[in-house]
C-alpha cells in the first residue's frame, strides 16, 4: 500500500487528526494522500482473479495489508481485523468467486 507522505515514518511521529480521519474511514480516507484501503483491495482483487486463470495452483508472496484484501473478499469484513502473524500464511481458492 503506498501510504504517501507517512512512508518509512514512525507511526509515533503521525500527525493525530490524519490517524483519526483515517481510523474514522478506513477504507476510503487517504489523508496521507497516498493509496486508500479500497483501492488496495481492488488491486488485490484484481490480482487474484489473474492469479485464479492459471493452469496452475499459484503461490502469492505478500504483506499482511493484501492478506487481509484477500480475507475480507473470500471471508467477510472479518478481514480487516484479521490477525495476521509474521512469516504466515493462508489458502485461498482464487478460482472460486466469493
Amino acid at each position: 500500500m503506498d501510504f504517501g507522505k507517512w512512508e518509512r515514518r514512525p507511526w509515533s511521529t503521525l500527525p493525530r487528526d490524519e490517524l483519526d480521519a483515517w481510523a474514522g474511514d478506513l477504507l476510503n480516507a487517504r489523508p496521507h494522500g497516498g493509496e486508500t484501503v479500497a483501492e488496495l483491495s481492488a488491486r488485490t482483487c484484481a490480482a487474484l482473479t489473474d492469479a485464479g486463470q492459471g493452469a496452475v495452483p499459484a503461490l502469492l508472496v505478500t504483506h499482511a495489508g493484501v492478506i487481509k484484501a484477500a480475507i475480507a473478499r473470500y471471508e467477510g469484513s472479518v478481514g480487516w481485523d484479521a490477525k495476521i502473524a509474521f512469516g504466515s500464511w493462508r489458502v485461498f481458492d482464487a478460482k472460486v468467486e466469493p
